[in-house]
């Protein structure tokens, strides 16, 4: 069977946070990192510092917001 590793970059950093075990499922590695700090806008991922820096902060969209 062909391993495969979930592998997640954070957005504002570069930081990669990588799956703990093989074939673990997406749901399974966003709930644990999530407990680690993450956070995740849309596909926008946000690691535990980014989040503290504020540069995870969602972004106003659309017409007329600017």
């Amino acid at each position: 069977m062909i391993e495969k590793w979930l592998q997640y970059t954070c957005d504002g950093c570069g930081e990669t946070e990588t799956a703990d075990a093989p074939n673990e499922s997406a749901a399974e590695c966003r709930r644990r990192i999530r407990e680690y700090g993450w956070k995740n806008h849309g596909r926008l991922d946000y690691c535990p510092a980014c989040v503290a820096d504020g540069a995870a902060a969602r972004r106003k969209e659309g017409f007329g917001d600017g």
